[in-house]
């Protein structure tokens, strides 16, 4: 029974992100070196972009049925390189045998079988002091540059989004891409009735989950509460609150220590986070349209207090992290 319990547990506890897929994704994964990477599987051939095992992250195919397509030879290069040099096997499969294997609409011929990622304590979030990048002294991709030099600098105050019941894998995704993207430095996710980090999930991220930290934790209301009691000001986003996120006074230091929350896709933030808000905020629209995806709403605010935080993109190196590319 003690052993079931454990295990148990250890499942519960687990963020996800296995099976990694898409060529951005993939090539994140080997390149940052931030966890074992068990194989990697190329397809030999052209891929049906809708070949996937049914049921699994399925989407409705495009007007016409699925395209066969022949993944993009540099970027496969690139990813033989890169499992080459760490010592990871590669093994080419059939196409249909990857479709089966994949669980999202577009692998893009290409996925990678990797340890689990590995959740921190909502505390070791909350320090001033910045982690070095995950993986920045394995990554001999240009693409990990510009993390570890954030990094490597002076100590920085945390700055975390707090995810509350995001349950669309897309959506998280593009919130983790987002969060890359503007030196979020943790990411907190509720352990119940929320997304965790599938193939789509790391699909729609584009390698951002390999340069973030995560913590699952068991309520987002008592996770702000020890976040105030940590010194951190807590900023929920909600369509009703008065005041603006672009005011020119929020009533908060965008400098400090800070945490963004998010409500989940349709309810918003739950009436218990809300109350534990320290300042609601919300993003104006001209048109009286429902409010905007979770996922847009969450690049609007972070990029807000990155560009409040004075940081300066422009000085980073010259291939970001995560960048623009097709979705599929």
């Amino acid at each position: 029974m003690r052993q079931a319990g454990a295990k148990r547990g250890l499942v519960e506890a687990s963020l996800g992100g296995e099976q990694v897929e898409g060529l951005r994704s993939v090539a994140e994964l080997l390149a940052a070196g931030t966890r074992p990477v068990r194989e990697v599987w190329i397809a030999t051939g052209p891929v049906d972009a809708g070949d996937t095992r049914r049921g699994l992250d399925r989407r409705a195919p495009t007007r016409g049925g699925p395209s066969r397509q022949a993944p993009p030879r540099r970027e496969l290069a690139e990813i033989e390189q890169l499992a080459q040099a760490r010592g990871v096997r590669l093994r080419h499969v059939a196409p249909a045998r990857l479709g089966e294997q994949a669980r999202t609409m577009a692998p893009q011929g290409v996925i990678a079988f990797a340890a689990p990622l590995v959740p921190v304590a909502l505390a070791d979030l909350c320090s001033r002091t910045a982690a070095p990048a995950p993986g920045a002294g394995g990554a001999t991709s240009p693409r990990g540059s510009r993390r570890a030099a954030q990094g490597s600098g002076a100590p920085v105050q945390p700055f975390l989004l707090v995810v509350d019941g995001v349950t669309d894998p897309g959506n998280l995704g593009a919130l983790l891409r987002s969060a890359a993207a503007t030196g979020v430095t943790g990411i907190v996710l509720a352990r119940h009735r929320a997304v965790r980090v599938t193939p789509a999930v790391t699909k729609a991220a584009a390698g951002s989950i390999e340069h973030l930290r995560f913590a699952l934790v068991g309520g987002v209301p008592a996770a702000l509460a020890e976040l105030g009691r940590r010194g951190l000001w807590s900023v929920g986003l909600d369509p009703q609150a008065p005041a603006s996120l672009f005011s020119a006074s929020l009533g908060f230091d965008p400098v400090g220590p800070i945490a963004l929350v998010l409500g989940a896709e349709g309810r918003g933030l739950g009436r218990l986070a809300r109350e534990r808000c320290d300042a609601l905020v919300a993003i104006p629209q001209l048109a009286d349209v429902a409010s905007l995806n979770v996922s847009v709403a969450g690049a609007l605010a972070c990029f807000e207090v990155m560009r409040r935080r004075g940081m300066d993109p422009s000085a980073a190196a010259p291939e970001p992290t995560v960048g623009l590319e097709p979705t599929t």
